[in-house]
């Protein structure tokens, strides 16, 4: 909570999350969250979260993930034979499709580009062309796989998510397949995003997300079972992608977070936030 309020004051946020999830069984190591409620003082929830505004927003505020959700395009398209590991992809800077011109975060056009370059340098005509290959069928039917549609099942209440908006109802445009690739146009959870990426990190195997780590019932402990909750890709599939995540982590642009004996996988986030006139700049 202190190193969070630290990014808060830091950054100018007006709030924000730390998750930190055990993908081999679904534990929660830790959930921080502000603004918070002191729970010895629970009377002020009403002038803390006026309504709508959810108590605890790692598991009942949506947003719009954005570059962060490229992982799970990555592993669609590797997973479901659309795009091979060693596949070049020639980047112009921009990719039109459904009448929308889509452009690359910082408006560049890289060229020949290897599909960990695409994560590497975070393009977004890249997942456009993956997410085409890709198909809007199969594209959707694995984001239901990874749990996208539905409630992770977390032991805590209040838990919400936003559906899936997809071909054939809900106003789904090709541009959506677009932009859905790049984590834009759709809502998740950040534990619902914790729990897929989670699939990469555990070759493929996707545990329900739980606090509780025992109970004790007339004097015996009860230890909680991990839950699958499904294998949306191969661990074949998570090994490549993971592989693609430490490659492009592990460089000195990122040296001041290394520590010694250990290797990172990740991806940066940025995205956009929806309002009436539009998307705003990324911040």
């Amino acid at each position: 909570e202190e190193e969070l309020d630290a990014a808060i004051e830091w950054s100018g946020a007006n709030g924000g999350s730390i998750l930190i999830y055990n993908p081999k069984n679904g534990e929660i190591i830790a959930m921080a969250n502000t603004p918070r409620l002191d729970l010895n003082e629970y009377w002020n929830y009403g002038e803390l979260f006026p309504s709508p505004e959810p108590f605890n927003p790692t598991i009942s505020k949506p947003y719009e993930p954005g570059s962060v959700f490229k992982t799970i395009t990555v592993a669609i398209a590797l997973d479901s034979g659309a795009i091979a590991y060693d596949q070049i992809y020639d980047d112009p800077g921009t990719y039109t499709i459904g009448g929308h011109t889509i452009r690359n975060w910082d408006y560049g056009a890289y060229g020949e580009v290897s599909i960990t370059d695409c994560m590497r340098h975070s393009l977004n005509t890249c997942m456009v062309w993956m997410a085409e290959e890709i198909g809007p069928d199969t594209f959707y039917a694995y984001l239901k796989a990874f749990g996208f549609d539905q409630k992770t099942g977390i032991d805590l209440g209040g838990e919400t998510h936003f559906p899936l908006k997809v071909p054939g109802k809900g106003g789904w445009a090709e541009v959506d397949l677009a932009t859905n690739a790049f984590g834009q146009g759709l809502s998740v959870t950040p534990i619902q995003m914790a729990m897929a990426v989670g699939a990469l990190a555990n070759e493929g195997k996707m545990y329900v997300p739980h606090v509780v780590k025992a109970v004790i019932i007339d004097g015996k402990r009860y230890e909680v079972d991990p839950v699958l909750a499904g294998t949306p890709v191969t661990a074949d599939t998570a090994r490549k992608v993971t592989e693609m995540l430490t490659e492009t982590l592990m460089d000195e642009s990122y040296e001041k977070a290394y520590i010694d004996g250990y290797t990172f996988a990740g991806k940066t986030g940025t995205g956009q936030i929806a309002s009436d006139g539009g998307y705003t700049n990324p911040l």
